[in-house]
């Protein structure tokens, strides 16, 4: 069982080194402050693999005790490193949670992961040099673990506030967008959930969908919900010079100019109804004085002037 799962952790890791180099490449053409984070986090959930694949190497090749006593301090430095990397993976999601808000981290948060990081090393330093005097003090091995486990309760906590700031925002594709991550992400958890109560050969594939989520998560997040935001966002803002040029040349009223924006993005009459909070029939209304001061019988020949009008 050790054997598959190591396989699997070990081609886990060469695909999460793969998506890091191409999710790192694509992100530099975008200007926002979340995706740094993001990439964090995605490096630090790897690092918690590639520390997941060195135990179960060492699990595989060498006795318990035996390790204890020969490689005492490399197991120290193996626990400390896990800390570390665990405590940065709870920092990146602060992190993002405040890139999207657009704001800056407050300087207590970062104090506190920092105060945390280093409690953590000493109190594994501590029980290190006990170990050694075959002393064991429970509440040291109480607190260390707490404070780990409660780090992803941490990410779930940020997770949660920004699904709530989502909901709030007017930008319906924005919105989508954040909604989109912050549930993506969630899934991680319930996967993990999912394989708890699961027989023992079970497990493995859970395991394997576990590890490979939070890989592939970003990805997926990345390619079918920031692109296509981030490209109606573009046309958008090219759109605004067109329109404002159609309005002058037409004599389009304010109400009009709303319109013709979405019958420009593609919107039909039933969607741009409930865009707009108004009735089908007043948008029939509004689209046939548009069609009839611009002189075109159809959403076609509006493109097709429009188009040209943008040559000119």
């Amino acid at each position: 069982m050790r054997h598959v799962l190591l396989l699997q952790t070990l081609l886990l890791l060469f695909a999460g080194a793969v998506i890091i180099g191409y999710l790192s490449q694509r992100f530099k053409a975008y200007n926002y402050k979340y995706l740094k984070p993001i990439l964090y986090h995605l490096f630090f959930y790897n690092m918690l693999v590639l520390l997941m694949a060195c135990s179960l190497y060492f699990k595989l090749n060498f006795n318990e005790q035996s390790f204890v006593n020969t490689h005492s301090g490399f197991k120290l430095f193996g626990y400390i490193l896990g800390y570390i990397v665990l405590i940065c993976t709870a920092w990146a999601t602060c992190n993002i949670y405040f890139g999207f808000t657009d704001k800056k981290v407050p300087q207590i948060f970062s104090w506190t992961f920092w105060i945390v990081t280093t409690i953590l090393m000493i109190l594994e330093f501590i029980k290190y040099k006990l170990q050694l005097q075959n002393q064991i003090l429970p509440w040291l091995t109480f607190i260390s673990e707490w404070i780990t486990d409660n780090a992803p309760i941490i990410e779930l906590i940020f997770l949660g506030l920004l699904y709530r700031r989502a909901r709030k925002l007017s930008h319906s594709k924005e919105r989508k967008m954040i909604m989109a991550f912050v549930l993506i992400y969630l899934s991680r958890f319930l996967v993990l959930l999912a394989v708890l109560p699961l027989p023992k050969i079970l497990p493995v594939l859970f395991f394997a969908a576990f590890l490979i989520s939070g890989s592939a998560l970003p990805l997926i997040w990345f390619k079918y919900y920031f692109l296509p935001y981030e490209q109606q966002r573009q046309i958008t803002n090219e759109q605004k010079p067109l329109i404002e040029q159609l309005v002058e040349c037409y004599g389009i009223s304010r109400r009009e100019k709303e319109i013709l924006e979405l019958i420009l993005r593609g919107k039909t009459n039933p969607e741009i109804e409930e865009k707009l909070f108004i009735s089908y029939h007043t948008v029939k209304n509004h689209v046939y004085k548009i069609f009839q001061k611009m002189g075109v019988s159809n959403r076609y020949e509006l493109m097709h002037l429009a188009s040209h009008q943008d040559e000119a």
